[in-house]
């Protein structure tokens, strides 16, 4: 993590009152912090109020409620994504295993769950699906063969909601804007963008995968960026390397984005591209957008409604069975400031598999008074 983001970043541990704690968050003195250019890639981070401890693996601040319950929970395909950038050195090996088994809560809980990989036939849960977000992110579209295809490609690159979500939060954000925040991040390529907007820019996300390669692509950390797996199909994968593409001022968190390891009012510019309709309380991730967006910050807003989901089917829908309604009526005191009703967002799984949806875009601020 870049030691900047400690100025940023706070406690999601528990008070004495069962509220979030938000205290500031310090270097732990064990275990022994490996520190490089600016960043640190493995310790923990300690709360200075409650005294709650975050782990730093591979360069990623774990910041959840239950951060070791959250490595125990998929803690095999995590080796895998470590072994791949240079995998712990013994003692932080060691003091993780040691907080993990601290964590069981009873004789019956198993240290290591059986992880659900995405299939039985892949060795990691996000190995045949990151290519792809890296793909949407940042490469232009890759042609298909087929020209319908190809110009739905091209509408989604050139006006999607990655790059349509950037051009609104810089036509609507205030002059200079300070912290920006990109909640279910993915790959950082939204993230990356605001970050050429303002002073710092932090993206979250509940996904260690995404986080590490987000940090690998921006960041060159902890081993430069990595290699691009696009896939074909059947067991077939090509191999691109990725251009350097760095940002400075970016950070990267593993976070809850209903419990946001942020000051109130601490961000001028607040996006997330489809996460509310994927998450299990949309209204507690809009609430915690509004208690972190600063009193002149703005909220760029991008979601698909996917019809299927347990956010839409059960809230969203709710009532008049109107998600986009229900989204706008949750953010009181808010003006609608610009809004776009069916982006395209095209994603590629393989040379036989697209998905095609249409967004709900909308750009948000306080109404005046």
């Amino acid at each position: 993590m870049r030691l900047w983001a400690l100025s940023a970043l706070r406690c999601v541990g528990l008070d004495e009152v069962e509220a979030p704690c938000r205290g500031h968050l310090v270097l732990a003195p064990e275990p022994a912090a490996t520190e490089r250019n600016e960043e640190v890639l493995e310790g923990a981070l300690s709360c200075a109020a409650c005294g709650a401890v975050y782990p730093v693996v591979a360069g990623v601040a774990v910041l959840l409620r239950n951060p070791f319950r959250f490595f125990r929970s998929f803690y095999p395909f995590a080796k895998d994504y470590l072994a791949d950038v240079g995998g712990m050195s013994p003692p932080f090996q060691v003091w993780l295993h040691t907080h993990m088994l601290a964590d069981l809560e009873s004789k019956k809980d198993k240290l290591f769950p059986r992880p659900v990989p995405y299939n039985e036939q892949v060795a990691h849960p996000l190995n045949k699906w990151l290519g792809t977000y890296l793909l949407t992110h940042y490469f232009p579209p890759v042609p298909s063969g087929n020209d319908l295809l190809d110009s739905l490609q091209t509408a989604s690159h050139d006006g999607g909601p990655i790059r349509l979500l950037g051009d609104m939060a810089q036509r609507w954000s205030n002059d200079s804007p300070g912290l920006g925040v990109d909640m279910g991040c993915s790959v950082g390529g939204l993230t990356r963008r605001i970050a050429g907007l303002c002073r710092q820019a932090i993206g979250i996300d509940l996904s260690f995968e995404k986080i590490l390669t987000a940090r690998r692509t921006l960041l060159g950390v902890p081993c430069g960026p990595p290699p691009l797996r696009v896939y074909r199909e059947g067991i077939s994968f090509e191999n691109v390397p990725l251009p350097p593409m760095t940002a400075a001022n970016v950070d990267f968190v593993v976070a809850s984005g209903t419990e946001t390891p942020l000051e109130t009012g601490s961000a001028d510019v607040i996006t997330s591209c489809n996460l509310i309709d994927i998450v299990n309380d949309p209204f507690a991730v809009l609430a915690e957008k509004v208690r972190v967006l600063s009193p002149k910050g703005v909220l760029v807003v991008s979601t698909p409604y996917l019809d299927h989901t347990a956010a839409v089917t059960q809230h969203l829908e709710a009532g008049a069975g109107d998600p986009r309604k229900t989204v706008l009526e949750h953010l009181t005191g808010f003006e609608i400031v610009e809004e776009h009703l069916k982006v395209p967002w095209l994603l590629r799984g393989s040379d036989r598999h697209w998905d095609l949806y249409l967004d709900h875009c909308f750009a948000a601020r306080r109404a005046a008074g």
